[in-house]
């Protein structure tokens, strides 16, 4: 309660949709809120006809939904692990047999997603804090399109990127497609008043001022 009112909005299955504002406009409270991640979130969250119970990650989950944050390095990664580890993080539970993991089978999904997204490592067994900040930002975006979401939200996805690396990370958020997304739908979040072109690829955009939602 206060952080946002008046979000409406719809999200259909196969499009991405990009959400632009102004620092403290309440893009990334909304994004939190639909995963479950603020327990005090009000009103009323619909995926695939069924309504979400909001302030459970746990159920958020269930309902297919993945979030990478805007923090990557506080919420979106543990840098002491190596890119492997980070990769299967969401999906632990299918990679593990009597409480163990399968090596040979989260190996293989980190090397897959690593080549996929074109992350520059020289192994998956690099520890994560050493890649550059694009490196990291693809093997956050990797865990969670392991985990074959139905709905990703994408909270800055060039947060911390350099400039040379910006126009890559878009188009690899906005390809996702092509990696065992379709017909799933994606939410880029944007910093700043960005028009349908300032995101690349996305399919409609919404600009957020002061915590209202306007459609342009």
């Amino acid at each position: 309660p206060g952080k946002f009112r008046g979000v409406n909005f719809t999200l259909r299955k196969g499009e991405i949709l990009g959400f632009a504002g102004l620092v403290g406009a309440g893009r990334s409270e909304v994004a939190q809120a639909i995963f479950g991640a603020d327990p005090n979130a009000t009103g009323r969250v619909f995926v695939n006809g069924r309504e979400l119970a909001l302030g459970s990650v746990t159920k958020s989950l269930a309902a297919g939904i993945g979030f990478l944050p805007e923090d990557r390095k506080r919420m979106g990664l543990v840098l002491s692990m190596n890119c492997r580890e980070n990769t299967s993080l969401a999906i632990l539970p299918r990679l593990s047999l009597g409480g163990f993991v399968k090596g040979g089978a989260e190996r293989a999904l980190a090397q897959r997603y690593s080549d996929q997204l074109r992350v520059k490592t020289p192994s998956i067994e690099a520890t994560i804090s050493g890649l550059s900040g694009g490196n990291q930002q693809k093997i956050a975006l990797a865990k969670w399109l392991a985990r074959e979401c139905h709905i990703l939200i994408v909270d800055e996805p060039t947060r911390g990127v350099d400039v040379g690396a910006k126009a890559s990370s878009h188009r690899v958020a906005v390809a996702t497609g092509s990696i065992r997304m379709q017909p799933a739908t994606l939410a880029l979040i944007a910093q700043g008043n960005a028009k349908k072109g300032d995101v690349i690829g996305v399919a409609r955009v919404a600009a957020i001022q002061g915590a209202k939602r306007t459609p342009e």
